[in-house]
């Protein structure tokens, strides 16, 4: 929950709204539960208004601020 709401306020810091997110997590030798993969653009779903976002260009967006 804490990791959604750092990218999905991240997000609207530009105008886009965070629907859906994909994380994947494991575990560590001491068995903390952790983050595995990357945040990326293909794996979340985002708005700006009515209209999604395609990953290529939330992308872009992200990038280019």
């Amino acid at each position: 929950i804490a990791i959604t709401k750092i990218v999905a306020d991240d997000l609207k810091t530009i105008g886009l709204d965070l629907w859906d997110i994909k994380f994947e997590f494991g575990y560590t030798k001491e068995g903390e539960v952790v983050l595995i993969d990357e945040i990326a653009s293909g794996n979340m779903r985002v708005y700006k208004g009515d209209t999604i976002v395609e990953p290529v260009e939330l992308t872009k967006l992200i990038l280019n601020r």
